[in-house]
């Protein structure tokens, strides 16, 4: 039997968290954070120290396909943060760049997971506890072209992703052939620590909701490299919670409607971290991931 689903204390936004081979006591658990009535969940130990020393072992070394891709925003940075593939929150809303490097993104995970245990096969495992049984996978363009299942990000010492709320990424000209394809309303966020840095690096959620602002929030890569001093003191006043999981852990939430941050990675050691986002497709027959 399962052990028990263990509430974090977040107040708004209440977690669940719950051990990997527990995993079946958070049966349908995605389905109560669409409703809005569970901001998240916590599966720990996905990957075990050992699986993890290699995975980060294989990046540092190479091998793999991966293209590296400064995150967009931070242009001009002494020491740029950036992603191992590309994703499409900073892509040409015509997607051809984006499309030819998702086959390497993929191939290059595979590589970097082969020892460890196949991410996605991972992943869909616990989408599909969580979805109480639906199936899951990558979307497909309309030119017949998958999607990236995820990007691997890097955050050296000093960097943080300021302010943003995943709900408005969908309202962009990038997302738009991924709208025709899923509920736009409820974009889930998801991410699995690879390393963590000396300090800091935690995810910051706030008490501040995607209906509150849809109808005047304009998103902007720009807006993720820092959090304005006035913007950073304005949104401190509101409730807020700090989540930290583990390396191997995987954090699923509901970045698409409650603004979060991730606080400045502190030390020599930057934070890595893999993932992406997931919503419903549209005919209600399953769930599709990408980055």
């Amino acid at each position: 039997m399962p052990g028990p689903a263990t509430p974090l204390d977040t107040a708004f936004i209440p977690f669940l968290t719950v051990a990997w081979e527990d995993r079946a006591a958070l049966r349908g658990a995605l389905l109560e954070i669409r409703a809005g009535r569970l901001g998240g969940v916590v599966l720990r130990g996905v990957y075990g120290p050992d699986a993890i020393a290699g995975l980060n072992r294989r990046l540092d070394e190479g091998g793999h396909r991966f293209a590296r891709t400064p995150l967009p925003g931070f242009e001009g940075q002494p020491v740029q943060p950036f992603l191992y593939g590309r994703s499409i929150v900073g892509a040409d809303p015509d997607l051809a760049p984006y499309f030819d490097a998702a086959t390497r993104t993929a191939d290059g995970l595979r590589w970097v997971f082969d020892e460890a245990g196949d991410l996605e096969a991972r992943l869909q495992e616990a989408l599909t506890v969580l979805s109480d049984g639906l199936p899951s996978a990558v979307p497909v363009g309309a030119a017949g072209h998958p999607y990236a299942p995820a990007t691997v990000r890097e955050l050296p010492d000093g960097h943080e992703i300021g302010l943003h709320i995943g709900n408005a990424f969908l309202c962009m000209p990038q997302a738009q052939d991924l709208a025709a394809r899923v509920d736009v309303g409820a974009q889930i966020s998801w991410f699995l620590p690879l390393q963590r840095p000396q300090a800091g690096g935690e995810l910051v959620i706030y008490d501040l909701r995607w209906d509150a602002v849809k109808d005047r929030y304009q998103a902007s890569t720009d807006s993720v490299r820092q959090t304005s001093r006035v913007n950073h003191a304005l949104m401190e006043l509101l409730p807020r919670v700090a989540v930290d999981p583990a390396e191997g852990d995987l954090l699923i939430f509901d970045g698409g409607r409650f603004f979060h941050r991730v606080a400045p990675a502190r030390g020599p050691r930057p934070r890595r971290t893999v993932g992406g986002f997931l919503a419903w497709r549209l005919d209600e027959t399953g769930l599709s991931y990408w980055s």
